[in-house]
């Protein structure tokens, strides 16, 4: 079982990954100035002092999933006729 610490900084994001459809879920591993880190899920309202660099990327599986599905198909045909 988890537990919700309150941490006060500041701090460096060294890594921020997860998901953000329905609700989010989001995972999260901090560097204090003396260089400890400590993660763990991201939760509540937080507060970023200055800046964050975030980078969001769409993974298109299901696109490349029917892709592959037409691509199938039309080989299989094609060598049918």
């Amino acid at each position: 079982m988890w537990q919700v610490k309150m941490l006060t900084g500041p701090f460096e994001i060294t890594s921020l990954m997860g998901t953000l459809a329905a609700g989010g879920h989001l995972h999260i591993s901090l560097s204090d100035a003396d260089g400890h880190v400590i993660g763990g899920h991201l939760v509540g309202d937080d507060v970023i002092h200055t800046t964050a660099e975030v980078w969001c990327f769409v993974l298109a599986i299901q696109m490349f999933l029917v892709l592959i599905v037409v691509l199938f198909l039309h080989y299989t045909l094609t060598v049918a006729k």
